[in-house]
C-alpha cells in the first residue's frame, strides 16, 4: 500500500475515534467525486474506473 501512496502522492494519516470531525474533508470530497462520476455514467455501471481520471480531472480544474 505505501508504494501505491508514493505512487500518487498521498499522505497517509490516521484519524481518532475521539475526533471524527478531522475526516470531514475527505467525506466531502468523495461526495464530490461521486456526484460527478453519477453524472458521467450510466445508472448501474459497474465500470466507473474508466471514468475516473475525468473526473478527477473536472474536480480539480473547479475549485
Amino acid at each position: 500500500m505505501s508504494s501505491l501512496f508514493e505512487k500518487y502522492g498521498v499522505v497517509h494519516q490516521v484519524a481518532t475515534t475521539y475526533h471524527p470531525q478531522t475526516n470531514g474533508q475527505a467525506k466531502v470530497f468523495n461526495m464530490e467525486i461521486k456526484k460527478i462520476l453519477q453524472k458521467l455514467t450510466n445508472p448501474g455501471c459497474k465500470d466507473w474506473s474508466c471514468r475516473l481520471e475525468d473526473t478527477l480531472w473536472a474536480h480539480r480544474t473547479a475549485y
